[in-house]
């Protein structure tokens, strides 16, 4: 239930525009915030690992390193949430909880920039990320204490009084079937191999070609391949994303002067770095969404948990429609008390 709620909100905040590719406003912390007075140590973790690669099958990103973002600032703001939650008589509210969570998310994830993508002008995104940041921290902590006091679900499930079954028998997975004859079964064999063996082939020319031509041919591949897959791409996001990265390597200048903007200096090397980087991050972004669509089955006990938090997800999706904004708690109260019943 928790991970599928995560989803769910993770599918809203893809929505949203942002420069900084991994940057995220945090809506799916929300779920975390609730679950730290539900859930054993153990389970919040399974929790948290739910969430990581929820949100990166969800967003294609699974093969990229956005996903090392992703789980970094995940666990990182996790463990400190529940570890300042535990403290005695609950002395910190739920709101100095979410902004403490949101403060070392966007640190280590800031520290990942730095090495990764930005290099040292990743300085500039402090400002805007760290104060969006915390505007967020500040509205998630206090929806959840509303929610924590005015919610029947939710003092159901403290009370031990609410059970979810999942029901695996529908095909919530738009990839599945009931029942696939084994000539399905051979096409789809056939689909996966393909698209993993391609997105490897292609993720291996992409890291360890470091000519930028090449890389260049290699980003078009991916977005054809998505594009006649019919996958939705986003291109607001993308010039977004290329842009940003493009620019924050602009500095320090390197190499030859080749046009300057008032006191900015556009140099050779520097705009090369720029572009090598934000390719490398685009290709592997587009590769990961191509390769996601290879039918998969989940067999392990994490794979079934993330199959069954999928199944929510779907259900709220189907729903959504019914929250209404000035009734937002009792009507997302409503939608989670009737969820076997969808």
């Amino acid at each position: 239930m928790f991970g599928g709620f995560c989803f769910f909100l993770s599918a809203i905040e893809i929505m949203i525009p942002k420069p900084v590719p991994f940057f995220r406003i945090g809506l799916a912390n929300l779920p975390l915030l609730l679950g730290i007075d539900i859930f054993s140590f153990p389970a919040f973790m399974l929790l948290l690992l739910i969430k990581v690669l929820g949100q990166a099958l969800i967003s294609g990103t699974l093969f990229s390193y956005i996903l090392l973002f992703s789980a970094i600032g995940t666990f990182s703001s996790g463990l400190l949430m529940y570890s300042m939650r535990k403290i005695p008589r609950k002395a910190v509210s739920f709101i100095g909880i979410s902004l403490a969570g949101a403060f070392v998310s966007n640190s280590l994830q800031f520290l990942l920039a730095v090495l990764l993508m930005f290099g040292k002008s990743a300085v500039y995104i402090i400002p805007p990320v760290f104060s969006l940041g915390a505007i967020t921290a500040i509205a998630l902590g206090w929806f959840a204490s509303e929610f924590e006091t005015k919610s029947v679900w939710y003092q159901r499930v403290k009370a031990e009084r609410f059970d979810f079954v999942s029901d695996n028998s529908q095909a919530v997975r738009k990839y599945k079937t009931k029942e696939e004859s084994e000539q399905t079964k051979s096409r789809a064999l056939r689909d996966r191999y393909l698209r993993i063996g391609s997105g490897i082939s292609l993720f291996l020319i992409l890291l360890f070609v470091p000519f930028l031509p090449v890389q260049a041919i290699v980003m078009g591949a991916a977005l054809i391949l998505c594009a006649t897959d019919r996958q939705k791409l986003n291109f607001l996001n993308l010039i977004f994303m290329f842009t940003a990265i493009t620019v924050f390597n602009l500095f320090p200048p390197a190499g030859k002067i080749i046009f300057s903007i008032g006191s900015i200096d556009v140099t050779h090397q520097a705009l090369l770095r720029g572009f090598e980087k934000a390719i490398v991050l685009t290709g592997m972004i587009y590769i990961s969404k191509w390769m996601l669509k290879a039918r998969m089955n989940f067999k392990s006990r994490i794979g079934k948990s993330i199959e069954e938090a999928f199944e929510v997800f779907y259900k709220l999706l189907s729903v959504k429609h019914e929250i209404k904004h000035k009734m937002i708690i009792p009507t997302i109260d409503s939608i989670l008390l009737s969820i076997n019943r969808l």
